[in-house]
């Protein structure tokens, strides 16, 4: 079985998806919202990439650093370093 980390670094990176909210990918992985934040905040720290954005609801978005870099046009990137918003 694969272990948690694993189960949410592949939803989050789902090609379906851009950006990902933690109820989304609890919903596509069955693991709690409090295990998803936990993960997030430990073992995936230094692959994944948190908005500044947030939903119409206030939820946070959540991406890989991968597929930021990959496809995430050279222009964004440039105007987040110039916000100071860039990872």
């Amino acid at each position: 079985m694969i272990n948690t980390a694993a189960r949410v670094f592949k939803a989050l990176s789902n090609p379906k998806f851009t950006w990902r909210t933690i109820i989304g990918v609890s919903v596509e992985t069955g693991v709690s919202v409090n295990e998803i934040k936990s993960v997030l905040m430990t073992e995936l720290s230094d692959k994944v990439i948190e908005s500044s954005l947030v939903t119409p609801d206030g939820e946070s978005l959540f991406t890989t650093r991968e597929y930021y870099q990959q496809f995430t046009p050279l222009w964004k990137k440039v105007r987040n370093v110039l916000k100071n918003r860039a990872d």
